[in-house]
């Protein structure tokens, strides 16, 4: 079953919304779209596509980051080394290039997490949602992969 969208209506599909924010694991919906009565077009396509960044993010900028500190990183560490470099230095620039990316995922996607969270509990809160005590998924539990 392909995944949806979710139109965000009411302060129920906010709650759908805010039970669905799990850190480390796949987002369920395919995206956002929001048509909150209490907010303009305007508030509404601002905000839809403030929290449709975030949902969405993947943590690459952050990856490239990363890489490139782990690249530099190595280029300084060669640079000071007293020998000259051989073949088995390539494993080390590899090591540092996958190791500094994956971290910068990682902190990308940690970050963006605290942040859709964040604005995702100020909405709750002006809906009156108790995000304690959320409604059931209509649509029963899936995993990260559907």
């Amino acid at each position: 079953m392909a995944r949806q969208v979710l139109l965000l209506d009411s302060g129920e599909k906010v709650a759908l919304l805010r039970s669905d924010i799990r850190p480390g694991l796949g987002r369920k919906y395919r995206g956002l779209k929001l048509a909150l009565p209490e907010l303009s077009s305007e508030d509404n396509a601002a905000l839809e596509k403030k929290l449709g960044r975030l949902y969405g993010a993947c943590g690459c900028a952050e990856g490239a980051v990363g890489s490139v500190v782990g690249v530099v990183g190595f280029a300084v560490w060669a640079l000071l080394r007293e020998t000259p470099l051989e073949w088995v230095d390539l494993a080390y620039l590899a090591g540092a290039f996958l190791v500094a990316s994956g971290i910068g995922k990682l902190y990308g996607l940690w970050r963006s997490h605290l942040r859709l969270r964040a604005e995702v509990e100020q909405l709750a809160a002006r809906y009156g949602v108790d995000v304690k005590r959320l409604p059931p998924d209509p649509n029963g539990p899936s995993c990260a992969v559907n």
